[in-house]
């Protein structure tokens, strides 16, 4: 009896089985459960838990291995492109601190040449108007803000706008007379001699000149264009508030008024 126990036993070893402790059926000892109940068998279910352990590390080893090669090549494109960034943002603003410098250094010669015409031009303004050429001082006066110099720094400034004005409306009435020119834009020349009441930077002595010169116009104006007193109100308003009579403003009055060009 010993002996055929034995003769079992060697051959279980043999075929490497095991007994279920829940059924008692022999199965393979390979086998994490037993076939028959679903009983788990710890030292095969522990064998086969170890080796997909040991699969799942390979397979991560070598995920491992491939990301850190893409993650090398992503890096090299990555800094080819901040490389090709960085030397475009450097051209850009190698451009503009070059616009700048270049806009800087035309400034500071505009302001410099400005500075030596004033010297000189300002001082030769001052010789007319100290002499009382008034026409040769806003003849020189206009030719100079035409090429752009800042004449509205000359301390007799507004002396010569309004001394242009009264020349303005002069020449305007000459041609009225002389040719019988454009009655709106004798209307227009001569309304904006009012705006001497609301100019500023005017000596006594030059407002009283120039009012003494404007007269003969304003005269010729009230004769010629015969207005409202609210209708005037509304035109000196204008002068006070934006300095101009717009030309448009002027035609649509004579629209309205009926009075031909």
């Amino acid at each position: 009896m010993d002996d055929k126990k034995e003769n079992i036993r060697t051959k279980d070893e043999k075929r490497k089985t095991v007994s279920c402790r829940t059924c008692g059926a022999q199965f393979d000892a390979a086998l994490p459960n037993c076939p028959y109940c679903g009983t788990m068998y710890l030292p095969a279910a522990e064998t086969a838990y170890m080796n997909k352990l040991e699969g799942i590390r390979g397979n991560l080893e070598g995920l491992g291995a491939l990301g850190k090669k893409e993650t090398k090549a992503h890096l090299g494109r990555l800094s080819k492109k901040l490389l090709i960034a960085g030397a475009a943002l450097a051209v850009i603003v190698i451009a503009v601190v070059a616009v700048l410098l270049h806009k800087e250094r035309r400034e500071a010669a505009q302001e410099q040449a400005e500075f030596l015409w004033q010297r000189e031009g300002f001082a030769r303004m001052d010789e007319y108007y100290d002499a009382g050429a008034y026409e040769d001082l806003v003849a020189f006066y206009d030719q100079a803000a035409d090429e752009g110099h800042q004449v509205w720094q000359y301390r007799h400034w507004n002396f010569c706008e309004f001394y242009d004005l009264i020349l303005t409306a002069q020449n305007s009435l000459q041609a009225w007379k002389a040719e019988g020119g454009s009655r709106l834009y004798l209307f227009y020349d001569e309304i904006k001699l009012y705006r001497l009441e609301y100019m500023n930077d005017l000596s006594p002595e030059e407002r009283t000149m120039l009012d003494e010169l404007r007269q003969p116009l304003l005269a010729d104006f009230n004769e010629r264009f015969p207005l409202t007193e609210a209708e005037l109100d509304e035109f000196r308003r204008t002068l006070a508030r934006d300095g101009f009579v717009p030309i448009k403003t002027c035609e649509q009055f004579f629209t309205e008024r009926g009075w031909e060009e």
